[in-house]
This record gives C-alpha cells, sequence and structure tokens, in this order.
C-alpha cells in the first residue's frame, strides 16, 4: 500500500510541476519573437490589399460575407465591420502592437487587444482565411496569459551598456507563464493528431497519390513537379511519412532521447511544405511552437551569440 501511495503522490506532484512549476521566461519570449515576427510580416504584405479583402467596397461586403460563411461570423464587431475608416485604424493599431510584441514591449494587456484584432479580421472576410490565420489565433491566446515580454527584448539589445538579447540571469516566469508554454505544446500535438488521423479518412492517401494530387495545382505551388509521375514510389514514400509523422509526433516528442529527431524531421517537413505549396506563412508559425521543445538552456548559449 505504501509503495501504491509513493506512486499516486509522485505522480500528482509531476503533474503538478509540469504544468505549473515556473519555467525560465527565455522560451516563451524567442517563441513570442518568431512568431509575432511571421504574423507582422503575413499582415503587412495584407496591408496593401486591405480594400479589397475588408472594405465594404471590396470583393466582399460584410453582409455578403455573413450570409456566405454563416458559421465563422458574429456579431460581437459589426459596429467596426460598418465602417471602413475604423477598420483601417484597427488595422494600423494591429501592426503597431504586433511591432511591440516583436520588440518585447507589449504586456498581457496589449496581447489581449492583438488577439481581438486579429478575430477581427478574421470575422470579416473569413474566404482569405487558411491554416496560419487559424493557427495564429491559438498562439495569440495562449500569449496573453504569459509575461514573454521579459526577455529577448531589442530595446535592451540597442539601449543597455552591455548589449545582449537576453539578460545573463536565468529569469523565471510565474505559473501562467508555465500554462502557456504547456498549452501551446499540447495544442500543436493536438493540430498533428486531428490531421493525422483526418488524412486517413481519403482513399487517396491509402493509394499513395495524395502528394501528387496536391503538387498537380499549378497555380498553387512554386515549382514544376511533374516529374513525380515517373517516381511513384517516391510520392507514396511521402505519403506514409506524412501521415506516420503527425500521428505519431504528439507521443514521441516528449520522449526526451527522440525529441531532437523529431524536430528536425518536423523541421524538414514544413520547409518542404512551405517551399513546394507556397504556404510558407504557415510551415513558420508551425515551426515557431517547435522552440518551446528546445531546452532553456541551448536556447540562452544560442542567443547569448547575440
Amino acid at each position: 500500500m505504501k509503495w501504491i501511495k509513493n506512486k499516486i503522490v509522485g505522480g500528482v506532484e509531476s503533474w503538478d510541476a509540469f504544468w505549473f512549476k515556473p519555467v525560465d521566461v527565455v522560451s516563451l519570449s524567442f517563441f513570442r519573437f518568431c512568431f509575432c515576427s511571421v504574423l507582422l510580416v503575413m499582415y503587412v504584405i495584407r496591408f496593401f490589399d486591405i480594400r479589397i479583402f475588408f472594405y465594404e467596397s471590396g470583393l466582399m461586403s460584410s453582409g455578403s460575407a455573413k450570409a456566405l460563411h454563416k458559421w465563422h461570423t458574429g456579431e460581437a464587431f459589426n459596429f467596426i465591420f460598418s465602417s471602413d475608416t475604423l477598420l483601417y485604424l484597427c488595422y494600423l493599431s494591429f501592426l503597431i502592437i504586433l511591432f511591440l510584441m516583436v520588440l518585447g514591449l507589449a504586456n498581457r494587456l496589449l496581447t489581449a487587444v492583438a488577439f481581438i484584432l486579429h478575430l477581427v479580421f478574421l470575422q470579416r472576410n473569413p474566404s482569405i482565411i487558411f491554416g496560419a490565420d487559424v493557427i495564429a489565433t491559438f498562439w495569440l491566446f495562449y500569449l496573453v496569459f504569459s509575461n514573454s515580454n521579459r526577455q529577448v527584448r531589442w530595446v535592451h539589445y540597442f539601449l543597455s551598456k552591455k548589449k545582449g538579447l537576453i539578460s545573463e540571469r536565468v529569469e523565471k516566469g510565474d505559473w501562467l507563464n508555465t500554462v502557456s508554454l504547456r498549452f501551446i505544446q499540447i495544442q500543436l500535438c493536438v493540430i498533428y493528431m486531428f490531421s493525422g488521423l483526418e488524412k486517413l479518412k481519403g482513399s487517396s492517401w491509402w493509394e499513395g497519390t495524395a502528394i501528387w494530387e496536391a503538387l498537380s495545382f499549378y497555380d498553387f505551388t512554386l515549382f514544376d513537379f511533374s516529374f513525380l509521375l515517373s517516381v511513384p514510389l517516391l510520392s507514396g514514400v511521402l505519403v506514409v511519412f506524412t501521415v506516420l509523422f503527425e500521428i505519431y509526433f504528439p507521443v514521441l516528442i516528449w520522449v526526451p532521447k527522440l525529441r531532437k529527431v523529431l524536430l528536425i524531421l518536423g523541421l524538414l517537413f514544413h520547409l518542404g511544405i512551405g517551399l513546394s505549396l507556397n504556404i510558407y506563412f504557415f510551415s513558420l508559425i508551425m515551426l515557431s511552437a517547435y522552440i518551446l521543445f528546445i531546452p532553456s538552456e541551448s536556447l540562452r548559449r544560442f542567443l547569448s551569440r547575440f
């Protein structure tokens, strides 16, 4: 009985430490910098087409968006949708907050505002939403709980006497930082798991032709992949690797000895997706979460070089 009691107590303590033990904030800070940099560039590019994407005089009015995407739009932001000027100001505010987040100057309140503004533009025109927007919604929401601006601050780098992106002293965040980090890690695993299991539903994945079908849309790809027709085995191998990687990543990533291998495979996997299918923002936003699986000591050694 004593052995069982010790196991139960040890399990509870491990569970509590996993979710709430303070961790070095450098991981979340570097994740915030990388993720927000990608999101900022994505929204800056869209800014040049703001009239087409979001204005009432653009391709889709707010009424048309609600009629076409009634499950994706709500009523909370109607007062913003009704004014092109207000939408423009919201967009500029969003870009400014994202820039502050990149610099490490945005607190939890500003991060919450960025999350809400992101929802505004997702609901204004769901027709332009793709994987990067959906994943960014999760990452922004979880960053609201973190205090990730305590490290990787570019103002500190340019203005401090002893230049550096991080301070030499290890800073432990509060328990909310740990919860935020764990939520992002688990969310990444959930995304992979559902993506892999969903692929098993399609008959093409069993035939081994799915990769070819995806790469055959010439308007969607960066290069000509017609050579795959003469190498059907390669297409089949890529299909099997994709399904196995996405299904087993959520389990194997928690095994310390396998983590480095999985992160390298994931890096190659998403680089391949980004470069071949022209969805590099999705790949970069997914890869940004990999930072949270890298030991904070390794990140500190890397960032200390700057």
